[in-house]
């Protein structure tokens, strides 16, 4: 496997594009979509087939954009404005150790102000266009394959988790020795995680 995407393009097409991505990671997100698509397409199957049932939902709409939603909006706006500004600004480094630049500390306040100020005026906006005079509850139906994407991210998250935490207790010495570096750092992320999405409701026929 050639260690980045810019490697294959150079010894495959003769193209020298430097780019900060690895293929490991990048078939590894590929195979996390590519399951979401299966499990999607199983999921409206066994719907059809009743073997799935559709649910209600209730929500209310028309409220205005709450402090939580408004502070949340912030901080993530701003933790990709300060990675993100840095990124354009030094992208050598970036390229050359695209890890270590994102897992630091390193990067620009200003950017990150930029963003997060972006976020907070859009998210409330948003809310302010679909604002009603008086919020109603409205109850929809819901549908399994309508909540792939959540089942997705928590499959992820748990795979990451979970890579580093038997990296970890493989390597327990290590982590005695210095915890932070061990939590932050991506050794054990090259486990060849199985995580068949398709098979969460397990009846293929």
């Amino acid at each position: 496997m050639y260690p980045t995407l810019s490697d294959a393009l150079h010894d495959l097409l003769g193209i020298n594009i430097p780019l900060p991505i690895q293929t490991f990671g990048l078939i590894l997100a590929l195979s996390f979509f590519l399951a979401a698509y299966i499990l999607i397409l199983e999921f409206k199957r066994k719907e059809q087939n009743g073997l799935l049932k559709s649910f209600t939902v209730t929500t209310i709409k028309g409220k205005p954009a709450s402090t939580a939603e408004l502070f949340w909006s912030g901080v993530v706006g701003f933790l990709v404005g300060f990675k993100l500004l840095d990124a354009i600004l030094n992208y050598s480094d970036l390229v050359n150790d695209p890890q270590g630049f994102l897992l630091s500390t390193r990067g620009n306040v200003i950017g990150g102000i930029l963003l997060g100020a972006y976020s907070v005026w859009s998210k409330y906006k948003e809310k302010e266009k679909q604002k009603l005079a008086v919020p109603q509850t409205v109850t929809e139906v819901g549908y399994p394959h309508q909540f792939v994407m959540n089942i997705t991210i928590a499959a992820a998250v748990a795979g990451l988790i979970g890579a580093k935490i038997f990296h970890n207790l493989e390597n327990i010495d290590d982590f005695l020795k210095d915890p932070v570096d061990a939590l932050i750092s991506f050794s054990g992320l090259t486990f060849f995680w199985r995580i068949d999405l398709w098979c969460f409701s397990c009846d293929m026929v």
